[in-house]
């Protein structure tokens, strides 16, 4: 697996800049943001002198826009792949001609934007392996919402509805689920920070509600961990 991914954003709004490389700090740990412009010219120069993997490129800029950007760096174009942003929908049929990764718009939401690094060829998702009624299985870490101690087993469930009852324990999810994203919010629950919903902290307990409306509670232990993660 490729550990760091070494990008570039340009994008001629300095907020835009400033929103998603906090998103790609939060949420993409493996993304290395190694430059910045709000200057399509100024990156037009610069560009080619970068070791640059990932391209995040605003389709409408003034004077210059993104696809035209590309369409002058042509000859670099087998040293990095691009992400399109834009605000603009119907920017999306010819970013995607342009040979895009994928495009993300406006405001730009975190799901979208780990869905769209998973895409790129050279970065593997990182698995987790566990034993269940079904057999031996490899589950992506995005896919999973939370773990639950039950007794000296522990349960699995996933994004898409469905539980695993794993003949493992919690502990051993919690040793094997190496993952930025991955928070133990009680003893006997382990969440994934990336499909938290909404959350709630009070003065001796705290809830998250994840996607699919599940509940997890937090501890008053773990309370002041929970809130430096999210």
């Amino acid at each position: 697996m490729k550990e760091v991914i070494k990008a570039v954003i340009i994008d001629d709004e300095a907020d835009a800049i400033e929103v998603l490389s906090l998103l790609i700090n939060k949420y993409c740990p493996q993304i290395n943001v190694i430059g910045t412009f709000d200057s399509p010219q100024e990156a037009l120069n610069e560009l080619p002198k970068l070791d640059c993997e990932l391209l995040f490129l605003d389709v409408e800029m003034p004077k210059l826009d993104g696809i035209q950007l590309l369409q002058q760096i042509a000859h670099l174009r087998d040293e990095f792949h691009v992400i399109f942003t834009t605000a603009h929908d119907q920017y999306a049929l010819p970013a995607l001609k342009e040979q895009a990764i994928d495009y993300l718009l406006k405001p730009i939401d975190p799901d979208d934007l780990v869905t769209a690094i998973e895409k790129l060829p050279f970065l593997k998702l990182k698995k987790l392996k566990v034993i269940s009624s079904k057999g031996t299985e490899l589950i992506d870490y995005n896919d999973i919402l939370f773990a639950k101690a039950s007794g000296s087993y522990a349960e699995l469930y996933l994004l898409d509805g469905s539980k695993r009852t794993l003949s493992q324990g919690l502990k051993f999810i919690e040793r094997e689920y190496q993952s930025k994203f991955s928070f133990k919010t009680h003893r006997s629950y382990l969440i994934n920070l990336q499909h938290i919903v909404s959350y709630k902290i009070e003065k001796d307990k705290g809830m998250v509600t994840l996607k699919g409306g599940h509940e997890i509670p937090i501890s008053r232990e773990r309370k002041e961990a929970f809130k430096m993660s999210v």
